[in-house]
C-alpha cells in the first residue's frame, strides 16, 4: 500500500468502529512510514492523520508519531488563534450591518470535524455583497489590517489577503464577492445562493456564525478542488475529506435527484473520490453511482512539466518525461476537468490537454 492510500483511509471527518477496522486492516504491511508526516503535512491531513491512526490502534514508529503529534499541536494553536480573530470579524460585520459568510476551513472546522484542530486552514475566507467588500475592507484596516486596496485594478472575485500578525502567526482574511473562478462561467455570490445558508458555532461557548447551505457548499467544495488540480498544484486529499465529510454528515437531508439534474459536478466529484476515500453504503445508494465502474490510476497525481522544471524531469529520460506529460492517469485527468467516470474522455485525452500543455509551452517560450 502506498502513502496515498492510507491518507486516503484517513480523509473521514465523521468515523466509527467500522472505519477504525478498515483503517487498521489498510495500514496492515504498510512500509513508508517515514514519508507519511512529510506527505500528511503537505495534503492538510497530518493533525486528522495523527487522530485516526491512535483510534484504529494503529501501530506506528515512535518518531513518526512524535511528527504526526506535532503537527496536530501546531495546528491546533494555529485554528485557536484564527477561531479568535474570526470571531472578531464577524463581530465587526455585525456592528456595521455587513452581511456575511464564514466558507472553506473556518466553516467546517467546527461544523464537520469533532475537534477544530483536525482540520488545518491558511486563511480565513468570507463571501458578502459586492457592495460591502470595500466597506469591509476599510473595517479591517481600522482593525490593524494590513489590506490594500484593490486600486485601478478591478478585483475579480475577491480581494488581495487582508493580513494580521497576531502571537507570531500571520492571520490572512480573504474578502470575497463571488467563490466561482470566471473560467467556469458561473458565479456564486450573495444575491444568487439557491440554499439557506447553514448556521453553526464557533466553539462550544463561541458566537453563532453561518455558512453556504449543504448543497451550494458541496457544489464550491467540488469547483474549488477540480480548480486547484493543475498541471502546477496537486489536489489535496483533507479537500477530498471535507467533500465526503459533507456529503456523509447531510445526507438525508439533501435532495440527491435535484443534485444530478442541477449540480451534476457534485456527484461526478463524489464517484471520483469514492476509490481513494471510500463512500459509505447509504451515501451510495442515495447518489446512485454507478456500481463496478472503475478509474484507472486512482489518486495517481500528475508529474510531468510543468509541475516541476525540465532539469528535473530529464533525470527520468525523455521517453517517461514525455509520457507523463501528455498521458496522464486517468483519474487526474478527469478530476482536473470535473468529469464523471462514464464521460467519454477521448476529446479530453487527445486534444484538450495536449493543447493545454502546448499553451503552457508557447508562455515559456514567450517569456
Amino acid at each position: 500500500m502506498d502513502t496515498i492510500t492510507l491518507l486516503g483511509h484517513c480523509a473521514c471527518a465523521i468515523w466509527d468502529e467500522a472505519h477504525n477496522d478498515r483503517l487498521a486492516q489498510a495500514a496492515v504491511g504498510f512500509a513508508a512510514w517515514e514519508t507519511l508526516p512529510a506527505e500528511a503535512d503537505a495534503h492538510g491531513m497530518g493533525p486528522l492523520a495523527y487522530v485516526r491512526l491512535r483510534a484504529a490502534a494503529v501501530e506506528m514508529p515512535r518518531r513518526v508519531e512524535r511528527e504526526l503529534q506535532g503537527l496536530y499541536l501546531r495546528h491546533r494553536h494555529a485554528n485557536e488563534v484564527r477561531t479568535r480573530v474570526l470571531a472578531e470579524v464577524l463581530d465587526i460585520c455585525q456592528g456595521n450591518g455587513i452581511r456575511v459568510l464564514v466558507v472553506k476551513g473556518g466553516a467546517l472546522a467546527h461544523l464537520l470535524y469533532p475537534d477544530p484542530a483536525l482540520r488545518p486552514m491558511s486563511d480565513l475566507d468570507l463571501l458578502v455583497g459586492r457592495a460591502d467588500v470595500e466597506r469591509l475592507r476599510e473595517r479591517l484596516v481600522a482593525r490593524g489590517f494590513s489590506a490594500p486596496p484593490s486600486g485601478d485594478r478591478p478585483f475579480d472575485k475577491s480581494l488581495p489577503t487582508a493580513l494580521l500578525p497576531v502571537e507570531g502567526l500571520w492571520v490572512g482574511v480573504e474578502v470575497h464577492s463571488d467563490l466561482f473562478e470566471g473560467a467556469f462561467r458561473a458565479s456564486l455570490t450573495m444575491d444568487n445562493l439557491r440554499s439557506d445558508p447553514l448556521p453553526f458555532r464557533l466553539g462550544a461557548d463561541g458566537p453563532t456564525a453561518c455558512t453556504l447551505g449543504v448543497e451550494d457548499m458541496l457544489e464550491h467544495l467540488c469547483w474549488h478542488l477540480v480548480f486547484h488540480t493543475t498541471v502546477f498544484q496537486r489536489p489535496r486529499l483533507i479537500w477530498a475529506a471535507d467533500i465526503v465529510g459533507v456529503a456523509e454528515r447531510f445526507a438525508a437531508q439533501v435532495d440527491w435527484e435535484r443534485i444530478r439534474e442541477q449540480r451534476p459536478i457534485v456527484i461526478a466529484i463524489l464517484a471520483l473520490l469514492h476509490p481513494i476515500v471510500p463512500l459509505s453504503d447509504g451515501l451510495l445508494c442515495r447518489t446512485g453511482l454507478p456500481a463496478g465502474r472503475t478509474v484507472r490510476g486512482a489518486g495517481a497525481d500528475f508529474q510531468g512539466w510543468p509541475r516541476s522544471a525540465l532539469a528535473v524531469q530529464r533525470q527520468k529520460g525523455w521517453l517517461r518525461l514525455l509520457g507523463d506529460t501528455f498521458f496522464p492517469s486517468e483519474w487526474w485527468l478527469r478530476l482536473h476537468h470535473g468529469l464523471d467516470p462514464a464521460r467519454p474522455l477521448f476529446w479530453y485525452r487527445w486534444a484538450r490537454h495536449p493543447l493545454e500543455i502546448a499553451g503552457w509551452v508557447c508562455q515559456r517560450i514567450g517569456r
